[in-house]
């Protein structure tokens, strides 16, 4: 029976092909866009901690989009007065304020980290932002002036010490993946962060026309109290100084908004080319039931049982919904990693790679799916071929 419909596809190569490739490009596009459907809403779903701050402040000047700083370092240099930290902290409806020194970017050439990395001060005391995506955060202490944390892509499995601008220091720990700017990011204590900017060539330009590097910070991640007012505490921050102050809640709506956009339109995309797909297994499987009368006559006037008859019709489709369903899930594999180098090239939102068994358990999914497709649009066929008359060949001939 698995030669005879072998055979048979390979009669008709055409037919087949196409129908194999619409049902390989309907499985690629679905399993990606579930892959990143999955990475999305896991970033978004980190706890309020691992989301940031309920407010960031930044210089009125800045240019840097505000969920680069919520979610990792910035692209720029930004920087204001450091006292601004402990005034915001002694406001009321504050719980707590954090600030964060932003240096230039890290290369090969200045530092043993072989890719263009982003150097981040924090107080690591009381930046929660940061602790919270550190591994093992309960147990985490604060940086020591020696020692770092490392963003995933910077971590290898026997990364101990790196060598930054000079001096040697000693990982403490590494940070989880966030899909954003920290992933490519090395944080250090700020008092060292400011002695590098003072004493390094290469970011002194950095500071060309700035205060003192020890008076200045980049950004402040701020707290709020349960029963604050956001508005109030927001006009009390901007009546600080030059100054622009911005709502994570509301960053995090824009970012779900996009995010929103972008994946109803990858779906909407998946859809089309799904029914597409559909409408063409159900109606190509069922012109063959005029089509093939000839043919399937001839079959049971050799012999071959009814019954047989009907697994040779849907043996044929559920092959070409195996063969285009699994190397669609390996096409969705390349069309999930291309869009998410795609993502990473901006790194404006959080992104969690999806499970092993998310991604198994999907794949299986449309898999099964599929190969119940393949045998719905089989069934009339199946049943017409198996209810013909011998005899029927007699006056019907498409087959040789």
């Amino acid at each position: 029976m698995i030669q005879l419909i072998l055979r048979s596809l390979q009669y008709r190569k055409g037919r087949v092909l196409a129908l194999a490739l619409s049902v390989m490009l309907s499985t690629g596009l679905l399993f990606s866009v579930f892959l990143l459907r999955e990475g999305l809403l896991g970033g978004l779903g980190k706890d309020e901690d691992r989301l940031g701050a309920d407010l960031l402040v930044v210089p009125a000047k800045s240019e840097v989009a505000p969920g680069e700083i919520l979610y990792g370092g910035a692209p720029q240099n930004i920087y204001m007065p450091a006292e601004l930290v402990p005034e915001i902290q002694q406001m009321a409806g504050v719980s707590r304020a954090a600030g964060q020194f932003f240096t230039q970017t890290l290369t090969e050439d200045c530092c043993d980290v072989g890719e263009s990395l982003r150097l981040v001060g924090i107080d690591s005391t009381s930046d929660w932002v940061s602790n919270a995506w550190r591994k093992g955060n309960s147990t985490a202490q604060p940086l020591k002036p020696d020692e770092i944390l490392v963003g995933s892509k910077v971590a290898s499995a026997n990364l101990k010490h790196l060598f930054i601008l000079g001096k040697l220091f000693r990982v403490a720990g590494v940070l989880e993946v966030s899909g954003t700017g920290l992933d490519s990011s090395i944080l250090m204590d700020i008092k060292i962060a400011r002695q590098l900017a003072k004493t390094t060539p290469q970011l002194q330009e950095s500071f060309a026309g700035q205060e003192n590097p020890d008076t200045l910070v980049s950004a402040v991640l701020v707290k709020l109290e349960p029963a604050a007012s956001q508005a109030v505490v927001q006009q009390r921050i901007r009546s600080l100084g030059d100054v622009q102050v911005f709502s994570a809640a509301e960053t995090r709506k824009h970012i779900q908004r996009e995010f929103t956009v972008l994946l109803g339109l990858l779906f909407g995309i998946s859809g089309f080319a799904a029914a597409v797909c559909i409408f063409q297994l159900f109606v190509g499987f069922y012109e063959q039931v005029h089509k093939r009368q000839g043919e399937w006559g001839l079959y049971l006037a050799m012999g071959l049982e009814p019954s047989r008859l009907a697994l040779l019709v849907w043996g044929e489709a559920v092959s070409i919904c195996s063969v285009g369903s699994l190397g669609g899930l390996a096409a969705g594999v390349f069309f999930y990693r291309y869009g998410l180098a795609f993502m990473e090239n901006y790194e404006a939102f959080p992104f969690l790679p999806p499970s092993v068994s998310f991604s198994l358990f999907t794949g299986f999914a449309l898999f099964l799916g599929f190969i119940l497709l393949g045998t719905l649009a089989a069934l009339l066929p199946a049943y017409k071929s198996s209810r013909l008359s011998p005899g029927i060949v007699m006056t019907r001939s498409d087959f040789s």
